[in-house]
């Protein structure tokens, strides 16, 4: 049997397990088990991309990710072109954001873009097939243009 200090010991790990578990991010490696992933080119820069191809991947993004590096994002995946709008609910971190055509050509871009914007949309005034999320600063750093290519 137990005595009263094991037991007040393990009902204090859960509370701090809970706890963690709700109010910390999760790391990135478990946030994207299950994802592809897809190298994408701009001029000589690759970036590893999380493939978010499925309603359920597009919804999440990169919601809960207290970091990402400068050569990750996601690139969500549709199967015809509109003019998707990009929010940042429970976006923990700023991006960047650039909505590609089909032929991969960048039509619409927004920098820093915060999660204090929520519940503002983003909306391209043309229609895109791929929408890449990079960390902040991207599109200064690499002089990303409306018309650039990508390669996916």
């Amino acid at each position: 049997m137990r005595n009263k200090r094991t037991n007040w010991l393990f009902g204090i790990i859960i509370i701090v397990s809970a706890l963690a578990f709700f109010f910390f991010p999760r790391s990135i490696s478990n946030n994207f088990q299950g994802y592809s992933i897809k190298e994408v080119t701009f001029e000589e820069n690759m970036f590893s991309m999380w493939v978010a191809d499925t309603p359920v991947k597009r919804s999440l993004g990169l919601s809960g990710i207290s970091k990402l590096n400068a050569h990750q994002g996601m690139i969500f995946v549709f199967t015809e072109e509109s003019n998707y709008p990009f929010w940042m609910k429970d976006m923990l971190i700023p991006l960047d954001i650039i909505w590609l055509n089909e032929q991969k050509e960048v039509v619409f871009v927004k920098e820093n873009a915060m999660p204090e914007d929520y519940p503002s949309s983003y909306i391209p005034d043309t229609n895109a097939l791929y929408v890449i999320e990079v960390r902040e600063g991207t599109i200064q750093s690499l002089n990303i243009e409306i018309g650039d290519s990508f390669e996916l």
